[in-house]
């Protein structure tokens, strides 16, 4: 564990973790919706 900037999150994780870890930061927007497979995001219909 350790503490990582959003800079640094994409590279550090996979892809759907690290875009709940960037959405849960991001505090300007309501709450994101997404769907992935548990590793890559899917397209949203």
């Amino acid at each position: 564990m350790r503490w990582l900037t959003p800079e640094e999150v994409e590279g550090a994780m996979g892809e759907a973790y690290a875009v709940r870890v960037l959405d849960a930061l991001d505090t300007a927007t309501a709450p994101h919706v997404r769907s992935h497979d548990g590793r890559h995001l899917l397209e949203s219909a």
